[in-house]
């Protein structure tokens, strides 16, 4: 029993550091693609190539530049977030209509209240939506990782290793424990993109609301 909650908590750790990393990398570029149409002609079609490549057949080139230890799944894992938030945040950047920006330009708002007033009300609904979806894309690819090359802990290993004794009643417990693992992580998403959007940052201080992507 308590193997399996070190497994768990390895896991749950790998995953919220693929989600932290996977979203910071992307937000940045993803805004500043959507926004400038030069840049999204030039590189869209990288992004697109680099999107269609089964991230699990990066693993094997993680471990080679970064090693075999947790880098390498964070990274592959990552590389399955990435996109998916990064191609959802540069549609929705790209759609926000440039009167919001006039507008706000218009009532003396600086860089700062834009990106407050404007981008993140328009970009929320967005990114937690890319959360959910990619998350559980994460989560596949890295339960990947930990059954292909079982080094540490990890949810993935232990529903190997119980599947292989055969000890089905602890793999069954690993496999609902995995589940609630996932939907914990769903309801802390829901519960954060709520907080944020009651908190005030939609429509706050005169700025336009933004439709649901």
């Amino acid at each position: 029993m308590i193997e399996l909650f070190l497994s768990a908590g390895a896991t749950l750790l790998r995953l919220l550091a693929t989600m932290s990393l996977a979203f910071s990398a992307a937000v940045f570029p993803a805004v500043i693609m959507g926004r400038r149409k030069t840049l999204s002609r030039l590189f869209s079609p990288l992004v697109e190539f680099l999107y269609s490549i089964p991230k699990v057949a990066v693993f094997p080139l993680a471990i080679l530049f970064l090693g075999l230890n947790d880098k390498a799944r964070i990274t592959t894992a990552g590389l399955a977030l990435f996109f998916q938030v990064f191609i959802t945040l540069r549609d929705g950047a790209a759609n926000i209509p440039e009167a919001y920006i006039l507008s706000a330009r218009s009532l003396g708002a600086g860089t700062r209240d834009i990106i407050r007033h404007v981008y993140i009300p328009a970009l929320l609904p967005s990114a937690f939506s890319s959360l959910r979806i990619g998350m559980s894309a994460a989560f596949g690819v890295l339960f990947f990782t930990e059954t292909s090359i079982t080094f540490g802990h990890g949810m993935g290993r232990q529903i190997i290793e119980k599947w292989s004794v055969p000890d089905y009643p602890a793999m069954g417990a690993a496999v609902i424990l995995t589940a609630l693992m996932g939907l914990l992580l769903f309801a802390l998403l829901d519960y954060g993109e709520k907080k944020l959007l009651k908190g005030g940052t939609r429509g706050k201080g005169g700025a336009p609301k933004s439709s649901r992507a």
